[in-house]
């Protein structure tokens, strides 16, 4: 569970309210509310009954207030007493990572961790096809295969969707069934032949077709997922992405929810002879918590 988005429902459930909720967040209205609709998303419930003076919790989001109280304060006395022992880890942490793991993931994530840990120096290598750490600390990215001296740990899954800004979705309409994306425009990574490990399988050529139909033809085309991100954001059309850039986007729409990609898990991978250092097992641990 993303302890972000659990200590913004918490607000919301003190507040009564999205509106005032953020204010207290120092956000807006609209953005608080699909970050919101992404946690019952995640959740698989619905936790609020919105109305015209604000939000009321329903059965299953008073259980998770509780609950959430609990970890929120839980944490807080965490970070009190870490912050004051005197025994602080300190010095370089090299990682290697995939493009979009390492420039935009990752990053969205290492600033809480700076925060526990402000004696460490970060250094981000991003490298497209090679994540193992043999010249680096850690590496993240895809399981690396005949490779015994190296640990690897899955920090997550990541099955890819489909998404759209609510913009494209408001000009050009909702797709209800998968045969409505031959109405559509669609993002995608390269050609229909391209596939790797680590980028978008481009679900969006076949999704609702059968063998002997053609495949659909993208609108837009870029060989970085980043790219096909931002893509998405601006209002070019639906993108396959994985599950896990929705968490620093919540503006993204998901499509076709029950549509899922195949599941390409992400790991952290450090030499064994590593085992015992504090710096990867707080990166780990970190990395692990908020995915």
């Amino acid at each position: 569970m993303d302890l972000e988005l659990l200590k913004k429902f918490a607000i919301v459930a003190e507040e009564g309210s999205l509106t005032e909720a953020a204010k207290r967040l120092n956000t807006s209205q609209s953005a608080l509310s699909r970050a919101m609709d992404l946690f019952e998303y995640r959740l698989r419930t619905d936790l609020f009954i919105r109305h015209a003076r604000g939000v009321d919790l329903m059965t299953q989001g008073e259980t998770l207030f509780q609950h959430a109280k609990k970890i929120i304060l839980e944490n807080e006395i965490f970070l009190k007493s870490f912050l004051e022992d005197e025994n602080k880890i300190t010095g370089d942490l090299n990682i290697v990572a995939f493009p979009y793991l390492g420039a935009e993931w990752l990053i969205h994530i290492l600033k809480d961790f700076l925060e526990l840990y402000p004696d460490i120096n970060i250094k981000i290598h991003i490298d497209s096809d090679n994540v193992n750490p043999l010249n680096f600390d850690v590496g993240i990215g895809s399981f690396i295969h005949n490779q015994p001296h190296l640990v690897q740990k899955e920090l997550f899954p990541a099955h890819s969707y489909f998404f759209a800004s609510p913009e494209y979705l408001e000009k050009y309409g909702i797709p209800r069934q998968a045969e409505d994306l031959d109405q559509h425009r669609l993002v995608t990574y390269k050609g229909q032949e391209t596939y790797t490990s680590h980028r978008s399988i481009n679900l969006l050529f076949n999704t609702g077709k059968t063998p002997y139909n053609a495949p659909r033809k993208p609108y837009f085309v870029v060989n970085s997922l980043s790219g096909m991100l931002n893509a998405a954001l601006h209002g070019y059309g639906i993108a396959e992405l994985p599950i896990f850039s929705a968490i620093s986007h919540p503006e993204l729409k998901l499509v076709l929810p029950k549509v899922k990609g195949k599941n390409l898990p992400v790991y952290f991978i450090f030499p064994t002879n590593r085992r015992k250092s504090k710096k990867i097992k707080e990166n780990q641990r970190k990395s692990k918590k908020i995915k």
